[in-house]
């Protein structure tokens, strides 16, 4: 028989077990919750999820490095800007390659663009808003296209007819109509305008910049800088939309495979373990598993070890000599 101090034993050490039992339950509750927000904020961020890739690798270049590169190459471009992201590129190991780094462009006559960082979502809706008046603004600028070229060609046809008139008969087979210019009609300037306004807002220019930066030491540290958004804001949602008619559910993007402006490929996949490749540039769908056979064997920025070398200590320098 237990005496009533060994009674009070017993119950405290029960006591103990269920304020334990309890925090632990919390805590697990609580960072269900925290990861569960994780994952709808990553999501809220990136609607179409955001690519990964190996750091590890020989030669790597720090992020920051990546950073101050782009930085600098970018306000060489365009002035006064702010950086929006790094987006990671792979190669056929999922290894990183280098990173697509984005832009917002200021103008001193927008002063909203000066105070605002615009999100992945508000980005790609300009796109499609882009995208949805494009027809119209092309079909209205071809419609006065044919009429100018009507308008060339009987303006030709006089001046054809003129020059015939002061010709002798032999003479006249041998006459080549002149080519004329006229000025542009007011409806042709209108079409243009706003078909080139639209042709920009698909793409970003004069909005946004991309510095494709190297993030090994043995590639070319820039090999291109673009006036421009990269694929994954300009046509990401319509690629997220191909992987789920390729493989359903509701698709993610895992890694952009790249070698180059011409030659890369997003990979996505399901809930379900389900993976596929799309081509940004063609719209074609491929197998995951067939990336080493698509990816060609040379990459855009390689080069030789020590010119790509050179040029990082170069770059390096330069950036260093700004900051004096």
């Amino acid at each position: 028989m237990q005496t009533p101090k060994g009674k009070n034993h017993v119950q405290l050490f029960r006591r103990r077990i269920i304020l334990v039992t309890f925090i632990l339950v919390g805590l697990l509750v609580f960072i269900s919750l925290a990861t569960a927000q994780e994952s709808d904020a990553n999501q809220s961020q990136w609607p179409i999820g955001f690519p990964s890739a190996d750091m590890h690798i020989e030669n790597s270049v720090p992020v920051e490095v990546i950073q101050k590169v782009a930085s600098y190459e970018a306000k060489r471009t365009w002035g006064n800007v702010s950086s929006i992201c790094q987006i990671p590129c792979c190669d056929p190991n999922e290894k990183i390659v280098a990173f697509l780094v984005v832009f917002q462009l200021h103008s001193e006559s927008d002063p909203n663009t000066l105070h605002t960082i615009k999100s992945y979502s508000t980005i790609n809706g300009e796109i499609q808003k882009a995208r949805k008046q494009y027809p119209a603004a092309n079909a209205a600028f071809e419609e006065a296209n044919r009429e100018m070229e009507m308008l060339i060609r009987e303006a030709e046809n006089l001046k054809e007819n003129r020059i015939l008139k002061h010709q002798e008969p032999s003479e006249a087979g041998q006459i080549q109509p002149e080519v004329v210019r006229i000025p542009p009609t007011p409806q042709f300037k209108k079409a243009y305008a706003f078909r080139e306004k639209i042709r920009k807002e698909l793409t970003g220019a004069g909005q946004y910049g991309t510095v494709l930066v190297s993030a090994r030491y043995d590639l070319i540290p820039i090999p291109v800088v673009s006036h421009g958004l990269p694929h994954f804001y300009i046509h990401g949602d319509v690629l997220q939309q191909k992987a789920k008619k390729a493989i359903g559910g509701n698709p993610t993007l895992k890694h952009i495979y790249f070698a180059g402006l011409l030659e890369q490929w997003y990979s996505f996949s399901n809930s379900e373990g389900k993976d596929v490749l799309v081509d940004p540039l063609k719209g074609k769908t491929y197998p995951t598993d067939e990336i080493s056979e698509l990816m060609p064997k040379k990459i855009l920025m390689r080069a030789e070890p020590e010119i790509a070398s050179k040029k990082w200590s170069i770059l390096q320098e330069a950036i260093k000599e700004e900051k004096k």
